[in-house]
């Protein structure tokens, strides 16, 4: 299974498989939980479907779900009222940079990176620890970054586990969407920029999340 975990180069499946490993391995449901960022019930379903498919079942999307009933502008409209955040987390002081965009993308990552270093103007230099999203790659980004004093270091793969904002972001949607329901995006908006605009409310609780041991398989 460990083979299987290291070759399998689609990210999604990968974390799958991860998640059953370290449950064979003698962690809890609650401590793959927290090291992976993942609720109960898709944590139990990797489970379920291991133990009647085994890998392949976790290497496969074909759950039987139904086709895509809405139409195409109907689709648009949806996806114009999305709420895109883009963000980063000061892994010493626990600060937070937060933009909203159209969506995430180079251009996004760009106008995130911009708002960083003005941020923090007066540093010598600056190291942006983030994932392998293609869009980190591209070469728009590269150039700013040539031309900026930020360095970019990039995470091994499949580790959302030493991903800081991932933290974050779990804990967001703890605190803003599960089991809420918002009448329309306005008021989902409102809640998640309120969220950050109040951030030192969960100052304690950010400290004890962020601070938490790393789990590296």
């Amino acid at each position: 299974m460990h083979l299987a975990h290291k070759q399998e180069r689609n990210k999604k499946y990968a974390y799958r498989i991860h998640a059953v490993i370290l449950l064979g391995t003698g962690y809890t449901l609650k401590k793959v939980k927290q090291v992976l960022f993942i609720d109960d019930e898709t944590l139990r379903s990797y489970v379920d479907i291991y133990r009647h498919e085994g890998i392949p079942g976790l290497l496969a999307d074909n759950r039987g779900g139904k086709c895509c009933i809405l139409s195409k502008s109907q689709i648009e409209l949806l996806c114009a009222e999305l709420v895109n955040l883009h963000g980063a987390i000061n892994a010493e002081t626990h600060e937070i940079t937060i933009i909203e965009s159209e969506t995430i993308n180079a251009e996004s990552t760009i106008t995130l990176l911009s708002v960083i270093e003005r941020k923090y103007s007066a540093a010598s230099a600056i190291k942006v620890i983030l994932d392998n999203a293609t869009y980190h790659y591209s070469a728009e980004v590269k150039k700013y970054v040539d031309q900026s004093k930020i360095s970019l270091i990039f995470l091994p793969s499949y580790s959302p586990n030493l991903n800081l904002i991932e933290r974050l972001w779990h804990f967001f949607k703890k605190k803003v969407i599960y089991n809420t329901y918002y009448k329309n995006v306005d008021a989902f908006r409102k809640s998640c920029i309120n969220f950050f605009r109040n951030i030192d409310r969960y100052a304690k609780e950010i400290s004890i999340f962020m601070n938490a041991e790393f789990h590296i398989e």
